[in-house]
């Protein structure tokens, strides 16, 4: 009996240091890493983002990525982006409840219904910007 109750001590703290292998590894794949782009919203208002991977073009026409960021808060876009060394990206920041509106009044590409005049913010960052920037960028 005492063996039997010593194997199974045994396999539960075998079970339990692997439980908690995983489950910090899971929260470690959480954690920013090298090319994933965090925004800070430092305004009062909730910010559409929208990408453009096809650098140096930084019009509408090839954005992605449709996401929103809550007042005074940060948040990772998106997953791991594959930029080499000449790669760059635009990143748009429109009022949330301005491109909502519109995607209501015309289901579309971006550029059919978003107007230049209303971006907040845009930024054309190459890679090695953006690495100087440790992948961190800040409204406004």
């Amino acid at each position: 009996m005492k063996k039997n109750q010593k194997l199974f001590n045994y396999k539960i703290i075998l079970l339990s240091s692997l439980i908690l292998l995983f489950l910090n590894g899971c929260f470690l794949s959480m954690e920013p890493s090298e090319n994933i782009l965090n925004l800070n919203n430092n305004s009062d208002q909730k910010i559409e983002i929208l990408l453009n991977l096809s650098y140096p073009d930084s019009s509408l026409y090839h954005c992605m990525n449709d996401r929103y960021i809550d007042p005074k808060s940060s948040g990772y876009l998106g997953s791991t982006l594959p930029l080499k060394s000449q790669d760059g990206i635009t990143v748009i920041l429109f009022n949330f409840d301005y491109v909502k509106s519109k995607w209501h009044e015309n289901v579309g590409r971006p550029d059919s219904y978003l107007e230049e005049d209303k971006i907040l913010k845009r930024f054309v960052l190459s890679k090695s910007q953006l690495d100087s920037l440790n992948w961190t960028i800040a409204y406004p």
